[in-house]
């Protein structure tokens, strides 16, 4: 697949990334703010202090993922490693921090209008295998039900199962 990216011409070789005539972007968040610009900022905050607050959440996705991320690289020794890492410390962090982001706003836990971080978030909650050990995280688990009733994503995930 990375062989087939690359000669699409995009440099990095991974998905995801969306080719448009001879424009192509790539990259998750980067993919994400973009779709949200091209439809009009629909998925940015409503000011300049909301925008700001949704890409710190972003960022904080980004370190998630990284922390993931090398869970699968490297021989079985730093894997292991770095899986007792995670799930000692780092998966702790990551929904704690996430909860935090919560109670300040930056993430919408009741039903509003969704914003890219909120994907994000969820995608990370869901890899991570986190999305069934919410119950000591309340407002994550809010944020999940609210994410996962939004019609076109319940229809979504229905599909999927």
């Amino acid at each position: 697949m990375r062989e087939g990216i690359i000669k699409d011409g995009y440099y990095a070789g991974s998905a995801p990334y969306i080719k448009m005539g001879n424009k192509i972007v790539g990259r998750t968040v980067p993919v994400m703010r973009y779709i949200s610009a091209k439809l009009g900022n629909k998925y940015h905050g409503s000011t300049d202090k909301e925008s700001y607050l949704l890409d710190v959440v972003s960022d904080m996705t980004n370190d998630w993922f990284e922390s993931i991320k090398k869970l699968h690289i490297g021989n079985e020794e730093e894997k292991n490693m770095s899986y007792r890492s995670h799930y000692s410390k780092l998966a702790e962090k990551s929904l704690t921090t996430t909860t935090h982001a919560i109670k300040m706003g930056h993430i919408s836990w009741e039903i509003r209008q969704i914003t890219y971080p909120d994907f994000l978030v969820y995608h990370l909650l869901d890899d991570d295998q986190c999305l069934q050990r919410l119950d000591e995280y309340p407002k994550l688990k809010i944020f999940v039900k609210a994410f996962e009733e939004r019609p076109n994503t319940k229809e979504h995930l229905t599909s999927l199962r």
